[in-house]
Order: structure tokens, then sequence, then C-alpha cells
């Protein structure tokens, strides 16, 4: 489902095949998804699976990470110089958040029709 999980497919032309290993690749993301502060982060075969715990408490940043709740890279090879790179992340955790805070405006509003405009508008 679109506003939920978000799913994104596409092919590559390898230029330097070497450097380009397809498990090189994946371990380079393994890496940068763990500098993002991503957790349970497993490296397959094929691909990379991460999972977010609810509640992170990292400080006073913009974490690119928080509203992602789970995702998974994979990375095929389709000949000698094309891969399949694909992703898809799971985005539930931002209706929950927009949910609590529309629940917390309606109770300070005391008004449905508050509640209902700032769910809209998150």
């Amino acid at each position: 489902m679109f506003p939920l999980h978000v799913k994104f497919s596409r092919d590559i032309k390898l230029v330097n095949i070497e450097k380009q290993n397809p498990q090189n690749i994946l371990v380079f993301l393994e890496k940068r998804l763990s500098n993002k502060n991503a957790d349970n982060i497993y490296v397959n075969l094929n691909s990379v699976t991460f999972k977010n715990s609810l509640f992170k408490f990292i400080g006073w940043s913009w974490a690119l990470m928080l509203p992602v709740d789970s995702g998974r890279i994979k990375l095929e090879t389709i000949n000698n110089n094309r891969l399949s790179f694909e992703y898809e992340i799971s985005l539930r955790r931002i209706l929950l958040i927009a949910g609590v805070i529309c629940m917390f405006i309606y109770s300070k509003s005391n008004s449905v029709t508050m509640g209902l405009i700032s769910f809209a508008w998150l």
C-alpha cells in the first residue's frame, strides 16, 4: 500500500565491474545504514534488511531513519554489466506519530474538527 509501504526498482549499468561487485555494494550500504542509526541490519546473499526500534532516543538531531519501520535493499545481477536495484521501506510509524499528535490536539482543543484537520494537515 503506497502511503505506508514504498517500493522502487531500477536496472543499473555498471561502469567499473571490479569495484561495483554486488557484495561490495551491500557491505557499503550496511555501513551507511548503521551511520544513519538503523537497527538490526542483516546482510544476506543479495540483500540488506533492517528494522528500527519504535522508541529511539538518539538526542536532538534530524535522524533520517526515525520515520522508517523497516526496509530491504536487494541487488541482483542481470548480466555482466547490468544490476537490478530494488528497495522497499515501511512507513507505518508516520501514521502512528500523526495519530498521537492529533489526539493531543484534540485533547487540548476539545474539538473533533480540529483533530481531523490536524491529521489531514500532517
